[in-house]
């Protein structure tokens, strides 16, 4: 392995220094024999001792990069098989007082077989020591076989949740083309949600081709929603009809039909035209067919027995609802499966967008909510790089922090990993619109706001931004009535603006009155200033001062 490391070495002068520097430090004669704690690695590094989860969530993301950097060397030459190798992290919680989490020592090995780890809990130590060297015992247990980790880092047996796209059927030889890139496209573009378990193509055909009976399908698969679809070609127009059946009981829970104009040369556009709206309709996390299917599967099941895929898609109910006592619920829940799952980038990536709404809600709210939210979407980009949800996190973050330099490259990120999901496309339409760039915002926004027939009431947030921007107001309610979540503090705040523009006094004050019943402590300019810029926060503030809310009445 070092002879391998060195070889790297010379070849990779191009590496940015930060990295090189680690992959020096890793090659060394003290890597290979001993390890190195996270502490002594730290200060290698820097040279200063670690004082904060900030260091240790930085040095996790270089090793994350050089990570990735080592997978290219090796699989482009072939010297050695990653799958061989693992860069161990050793973890051993070391009581630090950090409100809703404990600091972490690692001790940084390479070891031929991946190992799981079981920490001994060491005696707590004095704030001021939490990631100092400690000693600390540290059990090493062999990979269970035949689990191989997901996407998010999940190292769970597969719970049957499975999704498989059958190949499509075409009535005619000319539409046969589109059949099969309708069916390539699909199971590509649904394999990017890191909370779907997407079957191979392959096996999805090899499947069908012995027996058409989707219980027998889906059992064979190992996958509970099975896809298919149909192309009926008449001269110069086709209809794909297109359903998702759940294969366990036989329900059909999706079905849609698309009649478009069509020859072969415009193939390629029609399959562009029908893939974002067939994969947004049923993929979305935010109102998607499946995730509604999987979180009421396992609404149900007591919190100590869910996996933590289970845990993640239960969370999903919380969209639908978006209230304090929903929030309360699902984020003890979501802590919890974090404390027993704390390598599921998906589920750090839900756990943060919870204590997100703490801050710009003011649901429940906790101390330090904006900061623990930060270190989860950190932590949920570092155990998986691949996932758009963990960078959507982290573009949030970014964005409530004010480092909208950040904001924008982690959103040109989530764009570039999956641009198909529509519901992470609209979030950040709707940061682009509260940055004070509604025009980038709002054509984002109808780059993707067609693709699914009903979508959830707050993608239309957007469009009432856009509305109240322009001052037409009647436009802007009517948005709002569309979004309707009359249980959340800040859609309230968004009627009384409107009601305030539009001299309507008595609805105005309702509005304010349902909103101090939500939230007593609502602070409105705290609240408009933390989230909007430029126009749109000064036209907020004249409507809310116009509706007579609290302090802008003076």
């Amino acid at each position: 392995m070092k002879a391998a490391l060195d070889a790297l070495l010379d070849t990779q002068s191009g590496l940015p220094n930060t990295l090189l520097r680690l992959l020096t430090l890793l090659s060394s004669d003290k890597a290979m024999n001993a390890g190195f704690s996270f502490h002594d690695l730290y200060k290698e590094m820097n040279g200063r001792d670690p004082h904060s989860v900030e260091d240790f969530v930085k040095l996790r993301a270089y090793l994350s990069k050089l990570r990735r950097q080592l997978k290219i060397h090796f699989g482009e030459r072939g010297e050695l098989a990653t799958s061989d190798w693992y860069c161990v992290l050793l973890d051993a919680h070391t009581g630090g007082k950090r409100v809703g989490a404990r600091n972490n020592l690692y001790l940084l090995e390479w070891r031929r077989t991946p190992p799981r780890v079981r920490c001994a809990a060491p005696e707590e130590l004095p704030a001021d020591q939490a990631l100092r060297s400690a000693p600390f015992e540290v059990v090493v247990e062999e990979a269970a076989q035949g689990i191989t980790p997901g996407p998010s880092g999940s190292e769970e047996p597969d719970e049957g949740f499975g999704v498989a796209v059958l190949p499509f059927r075409s009535s005619s030889a000319q539409a046969e083309s589109l059949a099969d890139g309708l069916t390539e496209e699909i199971t590509t573009r649904l394999a990017r949600f890191s909370y779907l378990r997407v079957v191979a193509r392959g096996s999805a055909n090899k499947a069908l081709s012995r027996g058409v009976d989707m219980r027998a399908v889906g059992s064979q698969l190992g996958a509970r929603f099975l896809m298919e679809g149909s192309l009926q070609q008449a001269g110069a127009r086709v209809r794909a009809s297109v359903q998702l059946v759940d294969a366990a009981t036989g329900v059909e829970l999706w079905a849609e039909t698309y009649e478009r104009p069509f020859d072969r040369e415009s193939a390629f556009e029609l399959q562009d035209d029908l893939v974002p709206r067939i994969v947004a309709t049923v993929a979305n996390g935010y109102g998607g067919v499946l995730c509604r299917a999987i979180s009421q599967a396992v609404r149900n099941k007591p919190v100590d027995s869910l996996t933590a895929y289970e845990s993640l898609m239960r969370a999903f109910n919380y969209y639908d609802r978006m209230t304090p006592a929903e929030h309360a619920i699902v984020r003890d829940e979501l802590e919890v499966s974090v404390g027993r799952h704390a390598n599921d980038a998906n589920l750090h990536a839900a756990l943060s967008s919870l204590y997100l709404d703490e801050y710009r809600y003011g649901f429940n709210p906790l101390p330090d909510p904006l900061g623990r939210a930060y270190k989860h979407a950190q932590l949920a980009v570092d155990y998986s790089p691949s996932s758009h949800l963990a960078h959507q996190m982290l573009a949030s973050t970014h964005f409530y922090r004010r480092d909208l330099g950040a904001f924008r490259a982690e959103l040109r990120t989530v764009l570039q990993l999956n641009r198909y999901d529509q519901s992470s496309t609209i979030t950040m339409a709707y940061f682009l619109c509260c940055s004070g760039d509604l025009d980038a915002g709002m054509a984002l926004w109808k780059s993707c706001s067609d693709w699914t027939e009903s979508p959830p009431g707050w993608f239309w947030i957007v469009p009432y931004f856009d509305s109240y921007r322009r001052k037409d107001n009647w436009a802007a309610l009517d948005a709002l009535r569309k979004v309707s979540m009359p249980g959340n503090p800040r859609y309230q705040a968004y009627l009384a603006a409107v009601f305030g523009q539009l001299d309507d006094q008595q609805r105005a004050g309702e509005a304010v009155a349902r909103l101090f019943e939500l939230q007593p402590s609502f602070d409105a300019e705290a609240e408009f200033r933390q989230t909007f810029e430029g126009e749109l926060l000064e036209q907020f503030l004249d409507g809310l001062r116009k509706a007579g809310l609290g302090a802008f009445a003076k």
